[in-house]
């Protein structure tokens, strides 16, 4: 290892002799590269070298003074200091430099950010930000929504919202003791979470607002409902529900998507329902369908008046998926519960459950046994992705597991991880996970006791108890922390790779209800340098490593050059396709001619996204593709861009040029792309796929 003193700042091979471990990382470090910005010494360079110390080393970070982010302001270049923002958020220096950036916002006319800047800093680190600031935001037109919605989740956050009472002057309200039966159909295909965000807030306000209501609810999963008042069936017996339409109902809620059959569990019941509907129509009736997950309402209507329009319930106000259903709550006069308030009689776990009363009892004793009869609160645990690995920790970041157990430990946590069912995570799995842990520390962590010959519902019943009894639950993003919600528990989430965004996440948390970055027990970030060998594979980085290693990607992408760029290939290996497609955008932008092979090989890649950014490269690029893609190169790249946004009705009019892009589909995307592709190609008269050779 050398110095920088020894390396040209002058150079692009500073910054990857930095990211290749083989500069010493200090305060001096920073002290030269502060030396040569002041004098305005090759600004990309310097930048991009900073880029590489703050990446590897934040600790270096509290060597810089916030106003550094006033030469990049000086210099008009947003990116740098918004990507550069970030990665000082995420180091000592965070306070000085979000008081620096309030101060700046609120004083200044000409300080402008961009949303997904500001919603990092929230998701992060909410208590920074002032309630000051965000009223400001709120009032500016270029920011109104994204500060109404931030202020709103952060008085809701610091308890200055009472949302408890809704209003009171609807009909179903003044009704409401008129109201005791209500059929639920809960008719669509959606992950287990979905169905949570979709239906459980508005069902238990129901229960909760009206005392005497008894429902009768048709799902796929009645082993997440468990109240008195609630008797599950399965949304396939359609006996039961042909029955169940010989009855009177004061109320019916249809959750049904009509465009796409695939959409939903079962079709037959919706036609009996449309036939039911046509000659009884009820008191209260509600429909949603699934759309694009927007978790709104097509259709409310109470003795014969349409209110979804004059609620505006039809649509978000806000980019967040809990919120609607939270408005309709209040417009239909029933109470909202947010945060840790307990729901009264809940609709996951009211019902009395002895036999896991008794499993939790023992686990309870099992563990007073291990620690000396010392009580010890109980957090569950969740760490594996129920929709696929990466939605969760896999066998190469254990680890990283291990080291949250120890801190769960140190503040006097026992800790019970739960099997997802999965072949990734199993006993087999948790025990690897406990193996990574200190001897001392293993009778502090088990797994959960689910009985031997158990099915998949009798243990997610299990589970979802214990989520209940436990006093804190911590687990990524996914079902586990919407109930944990539902609940009025405190929780703590993970964001893995492919954890979705805070448009997903509960609305109205807590301050214990909030994305955690658990402590790491090295500084520096040696996952994110160049291996010695170059045939290794990238790591899985998870948040916010990840969003660190973006904001880096952004800044090289402008003051990058070829030699970076081609040690920057390395991340195209990653198996995150988000991390490659951001690296695709890198080089691209560094330069789309010298690396146009690598752009033209990405078009194979199995993510559709990952293709878009690379058609959509080439074509940005200028350069004439008729060589490599024949003359009707731009609609074969165009019809690459389309699918990465999804738009599949939008090739029709390419033809026989939607060819390559659409066969790229079934050879790895996820079973829903190769679906729609099948189904466009059909209707655009294109021959079968399996027999169509990518044109690249």
């Amino acid at each position: 290892m050398h110095s920088i003193t020894s390396i040209n700042l002058d150079t692009a091979n500073n910054t990857i002799a930095i990211l290749e471990g083989s500069v010493n990382l200090n305060s001096e470090t920073i002290s030269i590269i502060l030396s040569a910005l002041a004098g305005y010494h090759n600004l990309d360079s310097v930048i991009a070298s900073l880029t590489a110390v703050l990446l590897l080393a934040p600790d270096l970070a509290s060597h810089i003074p916030a106003s550094i982010l006033d030469h990049w302001r000086i210099q008009q270049s947003p990116v740098i200091w918004e990507s550069l923002a970030i990665l000082l958020l995420h180091s000592e220096l965070r306070p000085s430099i979000v008081k620096h950036l309030q101060a700046k916002i609120l004083h200044s006319k000409n300080w402008t950010f961009s949303i997904n800047f500001l919603r990092h800093i929230f998701d992060w680190f909410p208590e920074e930000l002032s309630l000051d600031l965000l009223r400001s935001l709120s009032k500016e037109i270029c920011y109104s929504e994204i500060g109404a919605e931030l202020l709103e989740r952060q008085m809701l956050r610091k308890g200055i919202i009472n949302q408890t009472a809704g209003d009171r002057n609807n009909p179903l309200f003044h009704m409401q003791y008129n109201y005791s039966r209500l059929l639920v159909i809960h008719n669509i295909v959606d992950g287990q979470g979905d169905e949570i965000v979709r239906l459980h807030a508005l069902l238990q306000a129901l229960l909760d607002g009206f005392p005497n209501l008894e429902v009768m609810l048709f799902t796929d999963r009645c082993y997440l409902y468990d109240h008195p008042r609630v008797q599950t069936t399965s949304i396939s017996d359609n006996e039961s529900f042909a029955r169940a339409l010989n009855q009177k109902w004061d109320g019916i809620l249809n959750f049904f998507e009509p465009y796409l059959p695939s959409n939903s569990y079962n079709t037959v019941i919706e036609s009996a329902l449309a036939h039911y509907l046509h000659k009884n129509f009820p008191p209260f009736y509600l429909w949603a369908r699934k759309d694009i997950n927007h978790f709104t309402f097509e259709t409310v209507i109470i003795e014969s008046c349409d209110f979804t329009q004059e609620w505006q319930v039809n649509r978000r106000r806000l980019k967040l998926n809990y919120e609607t259903t939270m408005r309709l709550i209040a417009k239909l006069g029933l109470p909202i519960r947010i945060g840790e308030d307990k729901p009264v009689s809940p609709l996951a776990t009211a019902n009395s459950q002895p036999n896991i009363e008794t499993l939790w009892q023992k686990l309870n004793e099992d563990f007073r046994t291990k620690c000396d009869g010392k009580e010890r609160s109980i957090a569950i645990v969740n760490v594996f992705g129920g929709y696929q690995p990466m939605k969760g920790f896999e066998s190469a970041n254990f680890g990283q597991v291990a080291q949250i157990l120890m801190h769960l430990s140190s503040e006097g946590y026992n800790t019970v991880l739960v099997p997802n069912g999965e072949s990734w995570g199993g006993l087999e799995q948790i025990e690897a996970i406990r193996a990574c842990l200190p001897e001392r520390l293993r009778k502090h962590v088990s797994a959960a006791p689910l009985p031997a010959g158990h099915t998949a519902q009798e243990a997610m019943r299990i589970i979802k108890y214990f989520v209940a009894w436990a006093d804190l639950v911590v687990t990524v993003e996914g079902w586990m922390a919407h109930l944990a919600y539902t609940l009025g528990q405190p929780y703590l989430l993970l964001m893995a790779p492919y954890s979705y965004t805070s448009e997903w996440q509960p609305h109205g948390c807590s301050s214990n209800q909030k994305r955690w970055i658990p402590k790491r027990d090295k500084v520096r970030r040696l996952e994110l340098t160049f291996p010695v060998e170059k045939s290794l594979k990238p790591p899985i980085l998870h948040y916010p490593e990840k969003a660190l290693l973006q904001a880096s990607l952004e800044i090289w992408a402008l003051t990058g050059t070829r030699q970076l760029g081609e040690r920057l290939q390395y991340w195209l290996g990653s198996p995150d396709k988000d991390i490659r497609r951001m690296a695709i955008n890198t080089i691209a932008q560094i330069d789309t001619l010298y690396f146009r092979k690598d752009l033209i090989g990405t078009l194979d890649d199995s993510n559709r996204e990952v293709r878009a950014a690379a058609a959509s490269a080439l074509i940005r690029s200028g350069q004439d593709l008729a060589l490599h893609f024949g003359p009707n190169w731009r609609k074969i790249l165009l019809a690459y861009q389309l699918i990465g946004d999804f738009r599949f009705q939008d090739l029709r009019p390419l033809g026989e040029a939607a060819y390559p892009a659409l066969r790229a589909c079934v050879r790895g995307d996820d079973a829903h792309v190769s679906r729609d592709a099948k189904i466009i190609a059909e209707a655009i008269q294109l021959p079968g796929l399996e027999s169509v050779d990518v044109m690249c």
